[in-house]
């Protein structure tokens, strides 16, 4: 019988703004996505009260979610197609 590996909700900083949060296996797997080419494309083009939500230089960093976080993650989960990741943006996006 194969273990069921369970995903747990991690949030994406942007120096110290908790920017969106996501579901990973574990902290190295959460780590990884952060330093994805997309996603630091995705940061540096989405605008949030007219800046870029990453400037290229700031520090991006992960952490596990707080509960609040978490709750606002299940909200959103279930509404997108399974196969792809559920990004939550923890911040207003300009245009959204």
């Amino acid at each position: 019988m194969t273990p069921t590996l369970i995903a747990r909700v991690f949030v994406l900083l942007v120096g110290d703004r908790p920017v969106l949060a996501f579901e990973a296996r574990n902290t190295p797997e959460a780590r990884e996505l952060c330093s994805e080419p997309w996603m630091l494309d995705d940061l540096g083009s989405l605008k949030s009260e007219g800046r870029p939500i990453w400037n290229g230089q700031d520090k991006i960093s992960v952490r596990p979610g707080t509960a609040d976080e978490v709750a606002m993650f299940r909200e959103a989960d279930g509404t997108e197609d399974a196969e792809e990741i559920l990004l939550v943006y923890l911040v207003p996006l300009d245009g959204a």
